[in-house]
């Protein structure tokens, strides 16, 4: 198991997999395409549950609780606008991030634990 302390508290105890499964639903998505595309975030705005995290016109980095449907109508887009993918990855939530996450959001002075 694993215990997350925030200011010498512990806010939340368990195994990695059952905290990625309750804390780390999040997933970041990222896509490198094989042209320069300054519009790549427009072509993506009716998209809903993502958050752009970087766009250089070429990679872009995107986070989503929905992932899967997220992808799929990326990939819709990208196929309509005859945009080709030179790469794609789906990363799920490290522990570190969960650890940041937790920490930041945190109220360690309830006392509350997180099992």
């Amino acid at each position: 198991e694993i215990a997350i302390i925030n200011k010498g508290k512990i806010i939340a105890v368990d195994t990695p997999t059952e905290l990625k499964n309750k804390f780390g639903r999040e997933k970041t998505i990222k896509i490198h395409i094989g042209e320069t595309r300054k519009d790549l975030s427009v072509l993506l705005q009716g998209i809903h549950d993502y958050q752009i995290e970087y766009d250089s016109g070429t990679i872009i980095t995107i986070r989503s609780h929905s992932s899967e449907d997220v992808l799929l109508k990326i990939l819709q887009i990208l196929t309509v606008n005859e945009i080709p993918i030179e790469d794609l990855s789906v990363v799920p939530t490290s522990l570190e991030e969960i650890f940041l996450t937790m920490v930041k959001n945190s109220n360690a002075s309830s006392g509350s634990i997180s099992k």
